[in-house]
């Protein structure tokens, strides 16, 4: 005998396939979310500079399906019409409603499907439980009434397959009977408190630290955090205060603390020598740039200079070079930018360098100019650079690009300045800079010389910005390089292997101090970051995790509306468990963030933020950004969507992302697929 709930289900699915026929539209509009899913697999295998236009036809796309979905209804899908049931009983009467992906309502037949992006009435399904009751705004008119029912089902090809209730989840089988199965209710709990961060003012730091037990504690100073420093990262902060100290570790092995723990270990020990005025820190992004301005004041250390090398490199260009445009280019073409970025840059630039005049602004800028369009110069080295040479079709595209850069900026005028820089202009100038006019200046005038100088994610810096910030240390300088190959973001950078970086630099190859240890994640998030790494994890990337925790789940949905109300239930609860904790809800692309965050927002998930900038509150909440943003960064929980086959094709840039996101979790991994699992899941997982 079937139970009731199924057969009830099975009633009003029959009944809205029956009475559900074409719809009587004039101009059917457009199939948005098959046309984003062609692009989402356009872009898995897209040529790296054919990348920006499909992504903003995503952006484009995405913004006209919203915009159409506030005033009219899209086809409703009839092999899965809908994944949500409500039953509301109001001023005494009955109605049910269905919650989907496309909106049809016909009164007159009684069916009610609403898409769940946009029809207020869908508010009910993720932020009331069956037998609330409610009052609400809906426009101008306030409703109030009671949630008799509300449940979520499964529909595909036109079948149910799965429906759950308050009372028990039931799955069919393939010989067509249901049977109950057990509640495997998705949790996120205890891990309040596990990822490390820094307050975001002085005077939170004793609400929001941790100790090394994991508690957590009054504070947050030095003495709480150097007690975490094991003998291994003890040695790399303690080492000669002269040289290169190149520190590899896996995610959370704790490279930047070692880092940061070395500034302050320097300083303590010569403070005249290690001003703060005389080190600066560079990192890869915002975020991280945020993050250690905020950790060097708790190890009693302040006024470091910490910045990203673009945010650095653009001053002391307009310092320098003050006549040079002011626009950065954000269309620059990735083949022109891998060009730009290529070791052998160096060894091109410096014979550009050999045939200049000497010491003059106007001698650079001329230089810069020869560098980029001279085919022989550029094909003697780009073209048979020892790794990854340019082909001839590259050098022409670079020569193009440059030569319709230079026309621009010669065509400039005061009223209209149609110039422009690429992002990697301004570390090719002042490179040339250092070999033409001399040193680079401070503000104040004189020479720029740093004592110490830290460089984090080394592996996305490429060669020619290494080289113009190691031009600004003095002889003898300490210099700390901590990165992680597994951790590429950027594929273009320039950067091969540690052994080569240290050849085209010209420095004497040190020793390399691998850490091993992994603090941040559990077995179980490594276990799955290192697979879905494979043929990339080299022997010294090896990162062991110290403890264990919840198994990483993947959460299979039939619609982004089914994920949003299992994530805005979870994220609901945990909040009033765990009001402490920091979660972060990771896109692959910013218009699925903007997606899932509207969602969660509509939801009623507290302390909700949508980070698109870089600009994460490292607060308590549930932050929504896209799997560029987090690097460097970590959190309690981490709900990684888009785990499916077109986010996160067989490719390498996929892998290096796909591990990213997943090593910013402390405590518990959840993965969110929609559609075919990413082939680089473990075969396990999928299970």
């Amino acid at each position: 005998m079937l139970p009731a709930v199924v057969e009830e289900e099975l009633r009003l699915l029959e009944l809205v396939l029956e009475r559900l026929g074409p719809l009587d539209l004039p101009d059917a509009l457009p199939d948005y979310d098959g046309l984003l899913t062609t692009l989402r697999d356009a872009v898995a295998a897209a040529k790296p500079e054919d990348l920006p236009p499909l992504v903003e036809q995503m952006h484009t796309l995405a913004a006209l399906a919203q915009q159409h979905g506030r005033g009219r209804a899209l086809s409703v899908d009839r092999g899965s019409p809908y994944f949500g049931h409500l039953r509301l009983r109001e001023r005494g009467r009955s109605r049910d409603v269905l919650i989907g992906r496309a909106t049809h309502i016909d009164a007159r037949r009684g069916i009610r499907v609403v898409d769940w992006r946009n029809a207020p009435v869908s508010r009910l399904y993720y932020c009331y439980d069956e037998g609330d009751e409610y009052e609400e705004t809906f426009g101008t008119r306030v409703v109030s009434g009671a949630v008799e029912v509300r449940r979520s089902v499964t529909v595909g090809d036109g079948v149910l397959r799965r429906v759950r209730s308050p009372g028990g989840t039931y799955v069919v089988q393939p010989d067509g009977d249901w049977k109950p199965v057990a509640a495997q209710r998705s949790r996120l709990a205890g891990g309040q408190g596990t990822a490390l961060r820094p307050a975001s003012r002085p005077e939170k730091r004793r609400r929001f630290g941790v100790g090394p037990d994991g508690q957590l504690r009054e504070d947050k100073h030095l003495p709480e955090i150097t007690a975490l420093i094991d003998r291994e990262q003890f040695e790399l902060i303690t080492r000669p205060d002269s040289g290169v100290a190149a520190i590899r570790g896996g995610a959370g092995s704790g490279k930047t603390t070692v880092g940061l723990h070395r500034i302050s270990f320097l300083n303590f020990g010569d403070p005249e020598r290690y001003r703060p005025d005389r080190m600066i820190v560079v990192v890869y992004n915002h975020a991280l740039e945020q993050y250690i301005g905020q950790v060097l004041p708790t190890l009693g250390l302040s006024g470091v200079r910490t910045a990203t090398f673009g945010a650095w490199a653009a001053s002391l260009r307009r310092r320098h070079l003050p006549g040079m445009p002011a626009r950065a280019a954000n269309d620059t073409p990735l083949a022109v930018s891998r060009a730009k970025k290529h070791p052998a840059m160096l060894h091109a630039a410096a014979e550009a360098a050999t045939r200049a005049a000497r010491g003059t602004s106007q001698a650079v800028t001329d230089t810069w100019r020869e560098l980029l369009t001279d085919r022989g110069l550029l094909t003697r080295h780009l073209g048979h650079a020892r790794h990854n040479p340019l082909q001839d079709h590259e050098v022409s595209h670079l020569i193009d690009w440059s030569v319709r850069q230079q026309r621009a900026i010669d065509e400039a005028t005061e009223e209209e300045d149609s110039g422009w820089l690429d992002p990697e202009d301004d570390a090719l100038l002042l490179l040339l800079h250092t070999m033409i006019a001399g040193s680079l200046c401070a503000s104040s005038g004189h020479r720029l010389s740093y004592e110490h100088l830290m460089v984090d994610e080394v592996q996305d810096m490429s060669p020619v910005e290494l080289a113009v910030l190691l031009s600004t240390c003095v002889p003898r300088a300490s210099i700390t390089l901590a990165g992680d190959a597994a951790q590429r973001q950027d594929l273009d950078s320039g950067f091969v292997s540690w052994s080569d970086l240290f050849d085209v630099l010209g420095l004497d190859a040190p020793t390399i101090a691998s850490l091993r240890i992994g603090y941040r994640s559990t077995c179980e998030i490594m276990d799955v970051a290192r697979d879905v790494l494979g043929s990339l994890v080299g022997q010294d990337d090896v990162c062991e995790a110290t403890r264990s925790g919840a198994p990483v789940e993947l959460l299979r949905c039939s619609h982004d509306g089914e994920a949003v109300a299992v994530l805005g239930e979870a994220l609901r609860e945990l909040a009033a468990r765990e009001p402490l904790a920091s979660v972060a809800v990771v896109a692959r692309h910013p218009a699925r963030a903007d997606l899932y965050h509207d969602g969660l927002r509509r939801s009623e998930v507290p302390r909700l933020r949508r980070v698109a900038d870089q600009d994460f509150s490292f607060l308590p909440g549930v932050e929504v950004t896209d799997v560029h943003q987090v690097k460097g960064l970590e959190f309690d929980y981490v709900v990684l969507i888009d785990a499916d086959a077109a986010s996160y094709p067989a490719t390498d840039e996929a892998r290096h992302l796909l591990h990213i996101g997943m090593t910013r979790a402390a405590h518990q991994l959840w993965l969110v697929c929609t559609g075919s699992p990413s082939p680089l899941l473990p075969a396990w997982l999928l299970a």
